[in-house]
């Protein structure tokens, strides 16, 4: 079988036409590279070079083989070079994954850092609820997947890194938006607007009913945060939503936000990937970047938005 030193060696022979510089420059013997070529010589069944005198010629095999070698090796050079690139985050890519809080809310300024820091590595951001990364995980579709609920699959390796708290959103002008807190009994009895099925977020908020899921009033069921908020500020309903989303709406007073009382709705924001599988670079940078001390990721205990 053809090999990579084979090439090389008759490469620097060709180029040098002269079997003792041809040594000097591949730090090698003479014997050991006239050992080369007759064997490559012996494997292809043809002359690559003549000797005329003292002058070493190629033949017309040697430059056929040649112009085959200078492209093989080029090719394995330029292997190198990117893989070189790749390990040094010049080069190579990101198949990241994004729950719709996360990557709506919480991760356009990493994002952004790292593509600044990173200029040449392409990322691509994919946002699904926590069902859908999972399953995108687990068909490695992605490389990393930022979620904010329950992982189920054991193949899959989750680090949370933030706590993130849910709070009720009512209307402006709602009898329950003077209040600091709701009692889950009165809550029951309001219509909800809620995430779609698969959702981290309608997970949470139906937990928290407890055996009084069951007389809930469910009003509208939506698959986007912006159209949530805007249901509620409508009148349509009430909701269970991360303080993330809408501590604008408050601090502008178009939304009034509380807590339910003697219940803490929390969940942890997390890295999630499959176990076993190789990271890239890129992927462990990104978690670094999550998992270190940065002001958009510290690991904390929540903290209120909202002026009670």
């Amino acid at each position: 079988m053809l090999t990579l030193q084979q090439l090389q060696v008759f490469r620097t022979v060709a180029r040098h036409l002269h079997f003792t510089r041809a040594a000097e420059a591949l730090n090698l013997t003479q014997p050991a590279v006239t050992f080369h070529i007759r064997s490559l010589e012996r494997q292809m069944r043809l002359q690559l070079f003549e000797v005329q005198g003292h002058k070493v010629i190629l033949t017309e095999a040697g430059e056929f083989l040649l112009q085959r070698a200078e492209e093989v090796l080029n090719a394995v050079d330029a292997t190198e070079r990117s893989m070189r690139e790749f390990a040094e985050l010049q080069e190579g890519w990101l198949n990241l994954g994004a729950t719709l809080t996360i990557g709506n809310y919480v991760l356009p300024p990493v994002v952004t850092r790292f593509s600044s820091s990173y200029p040449r590595i392409r990322l691509s951001m994919e946002i699904a609820n926590t069902a859908e990364m999972e399953k995108a995980l687990l068909a490695r579709q992605l490389d990393l997947a930022v979620v904010e609920w329950k992982i189920t699959s054991p193949e899959i390796e989750v680090i949370p890194f933030q706590t993130d708290e849910l709070l009720v959103a009512v209307p402006v002008g709602h009898p329950l938006a003077a209040q600091k807190e709701v009692e889950i009994e009165r809550l029951a009895q309001e219509p909800l607007v809620l995430r779609e099925k698969g959702s981290g977020t309608r997970a949470l908020a139906l937990e928290t009913f407890g055996p009084l899921v069951e007389r809930l009033k469910i009003a509208l069921e939506l698959n986007g945060t912006e159209a949530i908020k805007r249901s509620v500020q409508a009148g349509l309903g009430v909701t269970i939503i991360s303080h993330t989303i809408i501590k604008e709406e408050v601090k502008r007073g178009e939304i009034a936000a509380l807590r339910v009382a003697g219940r803490h709705m929390e969940r942890d924001f997390a890295l999630a990937y499959l176990r076993g599988r190789a990271l890239s670079p890129a992927a462990l940078s990104f978690m670094a970047m999550i998992l270190g001390n940065s002001p958009e990721f510290s690991v904390t205990e929540p903290t209120a938005i909202v002026e009670f």
